[in-house]
């Protein structure tokens, strides 16, 4: 009702009714001196030596002139008796009739100059509505002009020295000021332009209204549909009509459009009018492809068999230079599609020796087989799915040598189905792949792979297969998809889950009793409701069992305990590997955290790492000073690549010129590569207990060497260096078996934790994984 009001209101401004004719001349109201009648004056700013060359750029009454690029021999006339009238303006550009031009026009000649720019402007308001500017121009063959509004220009030129009448329709919001004009744009020396007879006239504008009738008749050409070709005709008769009101204009347009759509997303409608030059009628325009020797659009011979084919042309995707394993394609990308199914259509010419392939938008690539009957195959695509909005990319391909691998295609075609439509179809396929992950049919030896999946996840998934479903596909078609989604997402935290509860811990000797309890007492949670419970509860025991690692760490079980680890410099790599020396440069070395240890309260940190592709023999050392005589624990959190046997962590004495020497303790250290590991990605605890029987400086010593006289490539990392004081040297009752240089029975589990020689199962020694029975 607020567009009905304004248009009212315009008309009653301009003197009209709602059905009064069309168009009113309003020139009088808002142009002033549109017929160039008036007075005018030598505008000196812009005229170059006037006196001398008797040249002048006239400044008209009512007219703002803009002059660019301006130069001396550039000129202007309104009429006879002006400067250089007659000098080099003949004919029709001086020869005019007074009844319709009056006495005066306003003309232009650019001479040497470059670039000119000469504009007669006037800025209007006018009220809300449609407009139509007119004005009578010419120009010589050298000649460029137009007439402006607002920055809507006229089209086309006029180079034949005769007066023609131009025209632009624009449109006014009511309150925002248009500038109205004339540009004489210079193009060739010795352009010569006029103008006359400005004429302004409220109009309605139909121009919309045109060009949707246009698009739907291009679009009925495959849709072929009746209440299409009803609107079309209504709106043609609007269109006709000297009666009709811009509101009525304006909503047509949008009857019109939404005619288009309705036809367009009506199950089975052809819809190919979305595509361009589908055909390939008008060469290769809308369409990509390679650039092999002979891949063109080509004309069919006169005696070909076209079967399935349209029109007189087909593309050809051919390479004569034979180029090996080039991808020979043609496609097309489809924009702002209607929510829906779309299926492809085309005639393709299949040769025997080559794979050619259709794909359309994110559906799976076909392979196309040939016709025996005839040389051009119609080969369809499968429903694929599409957002509104969204696009669909077209393409039909071929890969190998150029004389093998070639394809011809014609006649693409474009189907819409409905989303309901496409969903039913497809319905039962995803049922049955519904019900083979709830069910699997399983061979010999074979496990289900979903088995551990007993939660919300799976009860959700089998409510729906269980479902009887007689409409409203679509929607179920969506739920079953993410549910089928969900239940295999699933998976790897139930699996997570399952996998936490195998894990493994013998009595550590130095840990609080409690966390080993706790540990305990996670994994004996129930099953989980959902995956996310599943995270939480493999989480729960996880952290259990990192808890009661790191009281062993640091000694948490023993009473009048000293934490030394501030002594040792940077024991955890803070942002670099400071305070640490290395035996070895080569290779790559340095701080890392990009695979992290993760303590139980869900922290981490950075770490030294070093690889080298040939040999690693790093020795990374670090000097403790001030200790006192007593009893020790050092911990290290560490990792190595597998078969890292010679991976070891020392306490050595340090002589009188700062050098480490004899070992005091030696311990090896797991090397279970980069997976698993107590704290994640391999990493694993190792503790080390030795006795200084006085006060005295050592070492600390994280080294790989050789294995059986063979240097080793690869990697290892470690951090969180702790070193406790457990006693005074005196016996403490607990007893850590200390690793000597040469042993090398140390056993641990899967999960990086030593264990005992009664343990069963598989087991890493050496740094080789066997299984004890």
């Amino acid at each position: 009702m607020q567009r009905l009001y304004k248009t009212l209101w315009v008309c009653a401004f301009l003197g009209l009714t709602a059905s009064a004719n069309a168009q009113t001349d309003v020139t009088s109201q808002y142009l002033k001196n549109a017929d160039f009648e008036g007075n005018y004056t030598i505008h000196t700013e812009y005229s170059k030596n006037v006196a001398k060359d008797h040249r002048a750029i006239y400044q008209t009454q009512d007219w703002d002139v803009v002059y660019e690029n301006g130069d001396k021999n550039d000129y202007s006339v309104l009429k006879e008796g002006d400067l250089l009238y007659s000098a080099s303006f003949k004919g029709n550009f001086i020869n005019l009739d007074e009844k319709k031009f009056g006495k005066q026009a306003y003309r232009v000649r650019f001479r040497w100059g470059n670039a000119e720019l000469l504009k007669l402007q006037q800025s209007v308001t006018l009220p809300a509505g449609a407009y139509e500017l007119s004005a009578d121009i010419i120009g010589n063959d050298k000649g460029k002009m137009h007439i402006f509004a607002g920055k809507t220009k006229s089209i086309g030129n006029v180079t034949d020295s005769k007066w023609k009448n131009v025209s632009v329709t624009f449109r006014s919001d009511g309150t925002t000021p248009i500038m109205l004009g004339v540009a004489f744009e210079r193009s060739k020396d010795d352009q010569q332009n006029g103008v006359d007879n400005f004429k302004l006239t409220a109009v309605i504008d139909k121009t919309a209204l045109n060009a949707a009738i246009a698009n739907a008749t291009t679009a009925n050409a495959t849709l072929n549909d009746g209440d299409l070709q009803t609107a079309v005709a209504t709106a043609q008769t609007l269109a006709d009509s000297n009666d009709a009101t811009q509101e009525a204009v304006d909503e047509a347009v949008k009857t019109l459009a939404q005619a288009v759509k309705t036809a367009s997303t009506k199950d089975g409608a052809n819809v190919t009018y979305l595509l361009t030059n589908p055909s390939f009628e008008d060469g290769d325009t809308g369409w990509s492809h390679d650039n092999g020797s002979d891949t063109k659009v080509k004309t069919f011979a006169a005696d070909e068999d076209k079967t399935g084919c349209d029109g007189e042309y087909y593309f050809n995707a051919y390479d004569y230079n034979n180029t090996k394993n080039k991808k020979r394609y043609v496609s097309q990308t489809v924009k702002g599609l209607a929510a829906g199914y779309y299926q492809v259509k085309a005639a393709v010419q299949i040769p025997s020796a080559a794979q050619v392939m259709l794909k359309v938008g994110d559906g799976e690539e076909q392979q196309l087989a040939a016709s025996a009957e005839h040389p051009y195959t119609t080969v369809e695509s499968n429903l694929v799915a599409v957002d509104e909005g969204a696009s669909l990319t077209i393409q039909v391909s071929t890969e190998g040598d150029g004389d093998k691998a070639w394809f011809r295609a014609d006649h693409f075609q474009l189907v819409y189905t409905t989303l309901e439509t496409g969903a039913k179809a497809g319905y039962a396929d995803l049922v049955k792949e519904a019900k083979a992950l709830l069910s699997p049919v399983l061979g010999e030896g074979e496990k289900d792979a979903y088995e551990h999946v007993t939660g919300v996840e799976r009860q959700n998934l089998q409510q729906l297969v269980d479902k009887e479903v007689t409409s409203g596909f679509y929607a179920t078609t969506e739920t079953l998809t993410a549910a089928i989604q969900a239940f295999r997402e699933a998976k790897s935290s139930y699996d997570a889950f399952v996998l936490a509860k195998t894990a493994e811990t013998t009595e550590l000797p130095y840990a609080l009793a409690d966390m080993l309890t706790a540990f305990e007492n996670a994994k004996q949670a129930g099953e989980p409701s959902s995956a996310e419970d599943a995270t939480a509860k493999a989480n729960a025991i996880y952290s259990a069992l990192r808890a009661y690692v790191e009281s062993n760490g640091i000694a948490e079980a023993v009473e009048g305990t000293e934490d030394l680890t501030s002594s040792i410099a940077n024991p955890s790599f803070t942002k670099n590997i400071d305070g640490w020396t290395y035996s070895q440069t080569g290779g790559t070395l340095g701080w890392k955290n990009n695979e992290p240890y993760t303590l139980a309260d869900g922290s981490n940190g950075g770490y030294f790492d070093y690889y080298n592709g040939t040999a690693n023999n790093q020795e990374v050392t670090t000097e403790v000073y001030d200790l006192s005589k007593g009893d020790y624990l050092l911990t290290v959190c560490a990792r190595a690549q597998q078969g890292f046997t010679n991976f070891s962590m020392s306490v050595c004495l340090v002589n009188d010129n700062d050098e480490l020497t004899t070992d005091i303790a030696k311990t090896a250290l797991p090397a279970v590569g980069n997976e698993g590991g107590v704290f994640g990605y391999g990493w694993n605890d190792t503790s080390l207990k030795f006795t200084l029987d006085k006060d005295q400086l050592i070492g600390i010593k994280v080294a790989n060497g050789p294995v059986d006289g063979k240097n080793v490539a690869g990697w290892y990392s470690f951090s969180r260096v702790r070193l406790v004081k457990i006693g005074d040297g005196t016996a403490t009752g607990i007893a850590l078996p200390t690793a000597r240089h040469g042993e090398t029975e140390t056993l641990y589990n899967l999960a990086g934790q030593r264990v005992d020689k009664d343990y069963r199962g598989l087991v890493i020694k050496n740094g080789k994984k066997i299984i004890i029975k």
